[in-house]
């Protein structure tokens, strides 16, 4: 539907795109950058919502998901919350992110335009699925 359409372009041109130009601007001076996007949906949120809003995985990093979701909080949300709660703790200790049972998260690296990406099914290190829709709204950028 139209509203839809609305949210994924301003969230594409106000937050994810600009996030990927930052991580590719690190690469190219070749700083050490971990490009990620947070997709997941509290399951109690799923039959609602259009999709992760900004910001969300911030209960999910610092592990105050039952106060957000209060009564709510599904055994798929506490594995998404530990898992994420564990890259970054992993990466403020080392400076490299890493999660017990989760996938690698590599370096950003242009040319393969890889991310983490928190998932209904968990984290996930893949092609950006959106690469082809922010090539565009890069190329329109003033």
């Amino acid at each position: 539907n139209d509203l839809t359409m609305v949210w994924k372009i301003a969230g594409d041109r106000g937050f994810i795109e600009p996030a990927r130009y930052v991580l590719r601007a690190a690469a190219a001076r070749n700083a050490t950058s971990y490009g990620y996007r947070f997709s997941y949906i509290a399951q109690s949120q799923q039959a609602t919502a259009l999709g992760a809003m900004h910001a969300s995985e911030i209960p999910f990093v610092f592990r105050t998901i039952n106060v957000r979701f209060p009564g709510q909080v599904s055994p798929a949300d506490e594995a998404v919350s530990q898992a994420i709660h564990d890259y970054f703790v992993s990466f403020a200790r080392s400076g490299v992110p890493t999660a017990k049972g989760a996938p690698d998260w590599r370096p950003y690296d242009r040319g393969a335009d890889k991310i983490l990406d928190f998932t209904l099914q968990g984290p996930r290190f893949i092609d950006d699925p959106y690469r082809d829709r922010l090539d565009l709204v890069e190329s329109t950028a003033p």
